[in-house]
């Protein structure tokens, strides 16, 4: 994703996002109509509680959207991939205040980690990370909200993006008629680019899906942290952006908690199937099932960072 964005450098932010709302919009029609997931688009755009909700979490993944469009063109990958990191352990406070679920001994010592090394990234570079944390809050809080819609994945970004497909034409139609947008300049090569936007939204989304099918749950808690960190190696290898000691530590606390959450998280799924073989025993899931409860949404949440 960072080495697509350096395609359109030079294009706003603003008509970047505009551009990949309406290619993933037609291309999540098609696939909508070829799935068959229009009936459950259509009855969400039917009740107004539903809308509501959709709008809520509409405005969250536009708002991650651009906050990471922002962060790759002006060269902050390095921040968007430390959002990415914090993101499933801040879905883990999400869940622990507001869906009532409880944490254990080893989840909040992972917790601390990564707050460690986030408030050693602030005091040792000297500046908040703030792309990285809207990633973070914008990012959990989507996923919060879908978990609560219980939506198809395919139709649910259908749905987001027909939403958001009004204001993308109108701001794209006032852009081409004072002649600052892309489209209508002749520059056929950098359109295409931004035409590309729609698969490389939904590509991922789709693989996902498929891949979610077959894989266990602690197997796909771990490969949530391969994005970020490929987005690091990106950033420091090919983008030119600098590590350096100061935020090398605070990746290192980071990383020290993920996989402490890590292999806690599988730990309690491999508990999880030794009670699902033996049997409902007296107690014999009770501790398992908070853990799975606690794990289930994160992996909800790398699900939809395929969104982006």
């Amino acid at each position: 994703m960072p080495l697509y964005f350096q395609l359109v450098l030079g294009v706003s932010p603003g008509e970047v996002l505009a551009h990949r709302i309406l290619w993933s919009a037609l291309l999540l029609s098609v696939l909508s109509t070829l799935t068959g997931r229009w009936p459950e688009v259509l009855r969400w755009l039917s009740r107004p509680e539903k809308v509501l909700l959709a709008t809520i979490s509409t405005l969250l993944i536009a708002s991650n959207w651009i906050i990471y469009i922002v962060a790759t063109l002006n060269r902050e990958v390095l921040q968007a991939s430390l959002g990415y990191y914090i993101t499933p352990l801040f879905s883990v406070l999400l869940g622990l205040f507001i869906l009532g679920e409880r944490l254990r001994v080893w989840q909040w010592i992972s917790l601390g980690f990564a707050a460690a090394g986030v408030g050693l990234q602030m005091h040792l570079v000297g500046k908040i990370p703030l792309l990285g944390l809207g990633l973070m809050f914008t990012f959990g809080l989507y996923g919060l909200v879908r978990k609560k819609m219980k939506i198809d994945s395919i139709a649910g970004l259908t749905l987001e993006t027909l939403i958001l497909l009004p204001f993308a034409l109108a701001f794209l139609s006032w852009w081409a008629w004072q002649g600052t947008g892309t489209i209508g300049k002749g520059d056929t090569r950098l359109l295409l680019y931004l035409m590309l936007s729609g698969p490389v939204t939904a590509a991922p989304l789709l693989l996902f899906g498929v891949g979610a099918k077959g894989l266990p749950l602690s197997l796909l808690g771990f490969l949530q942290y391969l994005s970020p960190s490929v987005q690091m190696i990106v950033a420091t290898a090919m983008l030119g952006e600098e590590l350096g000691k100061e935020r090398t530590m605070s990746f290192a606390l980071i990383w020290l908690g993920l996989a402490i959450f890590t292999v806690e998280a599988w730990h309690q799924s491999q508990k999880a199937s030794v009670a699902k073989a033996s049997g409902p025993g007296e107690g014999a899931t009770s501790e398992t099932d908070e853990g799975l409860t606690a794990a289930k949404p994160l992996i909800v949440e790398s699900a939809k960072e395929t969104a982006k």
